[in-house]
């Protein structure tokens, strides 16, 4: 099994699996790279994450590390979607129907999440909440924050909150601030944001693993004043602790009775349509 493989290289793959053991669900590579880190397994260092991508891509190939358990969430196909008859469609009406339950809440909020690669990570906590989930790839362009603040100004009854998630650095700490900004400027838009992560305490609270910042951005004097010069990716939180954060960041305004009660609709909703299919088979 371990033939031609170093003892580090093995040493590592069974610690990449206990890591694995402590999660549900999949993990990036680069996941699994910083709790490697954060574990001090290995130094944070470039060529650290090639070998770490070398070693994992190997070991799901020999079996020693569950494939499924690893995952690419930049590289995603697009699938067609068809069905084999009228009854197979039915089948898929009841189980994606979903009552629409955030108009009936007193906030309209979004999770804004800066990395695309996180957002496979945060897509069932969108989709339990009913809320958009909107990896913005950092700073926002004006067609993208025109599109939001259509999504979020389209009650005026409703205030506007994005529930944000995004690295440790100068640019994750202005992206943020720059969107609102615009939204404000651009399109008449006042956004109640909440930074849920990547902030000082939590990379002091889980002991993230950090980098250098970047000296040629022109913010990072500001940052380092502030925050010391250490740069932590938001991809280096525990994955049960983001996804936690999220939960968290949203469900401040979030309204659990009226909620409960839009559940219960959708519940007889369900009822009265499969009563309709049944009387149409």
């Amino acid at each position: 099994m371990g033939r031609g493989r170093s003892a580090e290289t093995l040493a590592l793959v069974e610690t990449v699996n206990r890591i694995l053991a402590e999660y549900a669900g999949e993990l990036t590579v680069r996941q699994v790279y910083y709790q490697l880190v954060a574990r001090q397994v290995i130094p944070n260092l470039p060529r650290e994450y090639k070998r770490v991508s070398r070693v994992l891509t190997e070991a799901r190939r020999r079996g020693e590390v569950d494939p499924d358990r690893i995952t690419d969430r930049l590289r995603r196909a697009i699938p067609t979607h068809a069905w084999g008859g009228l009854r197979s469609y039915f089948e898929t009406v009841l189980r994606s129907y979903r009552r629409e339950k955030w108009s009936t809440q007193p906030f309209n909020v979004e999770l804004w999440v800066e990395k695309d690669a996180l957002a496979g990570v945060l897509e069932p906590i969108a989709r339990d909440y009913e809320v958009t989930l909107f990896p913005c790839r950092g700073f926002g362009s004006y067609s993208s924050l025109r599109d939001a603040a259509r999504r979020l100004g389209a009650d005026p009854d409703r205030p506007p909150v994005v529930v944000y998630m995004g690295d440790f650095d100068p640019s994750g700490e202005a992206i943020p601030r720059a969107a609102v900004s615009k939204l404000r400027e651009d399109h008449g838009l006042d956004v109640d944001l909440r930074v849920v992560a990547l902030t000082a305490d939590q990379v002091d609270r889980y002991n993230l693993p950090h980098d250098f910042t970047k000296p040629g951005d022109s913010r990072s004097r500001g940052f380092v004043e502030r925050h010391g010069d250490r740069a932590v990716e938001l991809d280096a939180l525990p994955p049960d602790v983001l996804v936690q954060l999220a939960r968290d960041g949203i469900e401040a305004f979030w309204d659990v009775t009226q909620f409960a009660r839009e559940q219960e609709r959708e519940a007889e909703d369900l009822a009265d349509l499969r009563a309709r299919l049944a009387e149409a088979s």
